[in-house]
């Protein structure tokens, strides 16, 4: 199953209109933007019941995500179930991608299917470019290209196990936000479900006591859920990427 997750930068301002425009040849309007392009991990492993769960809880997921990370600004009008299981959306704010791509992929695992549901991400950054004025969703670009080049790594023996693969235009930024998300890849995928509850909770923006108190747990049971999961580090490589990221990527 492939999922087409467009997070683009500035791509709405309320009702204000289109911002940070910049006119291209004949192509439409092109931005410097960030694009996701996810699948669903052994999405055939689910029997038909599954699948049907599996598309709402894609859409509760992202839904809960926004609410989450309103400094995302991811638009809800771009979401959709496209074909199957597939599904696509855009985020205004590229520096908060791994904040709101872990979040979105916690609150899916946690949906209730067996085995819990996890999709690979290929984040691509570059130029997005809108074709007509009636079809703002059609996309192309370096963006679109990178994250789908992304995507495809995953096939490579070097990338199966990765959860999240980064391109960007420029191969130096390239391989150090990638050098950062395999040690976050090898993290996420070792988490338990009793520490994703823990984080999911976190994520929230409770203190670890509020945290304990919602789950049934004491505050030092907490403490050692969120300790094992190496939640700390998880908090530092979203700053990282909070505030590392250049509102202007370089492309050498």
């Amino acid at each position: 199953m492939r999922c087409y997750c467009t997070c683009s930068l500035f791509f709405f301002q309320a009702e204000d209109g289109i911002r940070d425009l910049v006119r291209s040849r004949g192509l439409g309007d092109v931005y410097k933007r960030q694009v996701l392009t996810c699948d669903i991990i052994s999405s055939r492993s689910y029997d038909k019941k599954q699948r049907q769960i599996l598309q709402t809880s894609i859409s509760d997921a992202f839904s809960y995500t926004c609410k989450i990370i309103p400094e995302a600004k991811a638009d809800y009008m771009s979401f959709s179930v496209i074909q199957g299981d597939e599904f696509q959306f855009n985020i205004e704010e590229a520096p908060y991608f791994y904040h709101f791509l872990f979040t979105f992929r916690n609150q899916l695992s946690l949906c209730g299917i067996e085995p819990p549901p996890f999709f690979r991400a290929g984040i691509g950054f570059g130029t997005r470019t809108i074709e007509g004025k009636n079809n703002s969703y059609q996309m192309d670009g370096t963006a679109y290209h990178n994250s789908r080049f992304a995507l495809n790594s995953f096939s490579e023996n070097a990338y199966k196990k990765r959860l999240s693969i980064v391109r960007l235009d420029n191969p130096l930024l390239t391989k150090c936000y990638n050098t950062v998300l395999a040690f976050c890849d090898d993290w996420e995928s070792s988490i338990s479900f009793p520490q994703r509850r823990a984080i999911q909770q976190i994520l929230t923006g409770l203190t670890q006591r509020q945290a304990a108190q919602n789950l049934g747990f004491t505050e030092q049971n907490m403490v050692k859920l969120l300790k094992r999961a190496k939640w700390d580090l998880f908090s530092q490589a979203m700053d990282f990427f909070r505030t590392t990221l250049p509102e202007n990527l370089p492309t050498q």
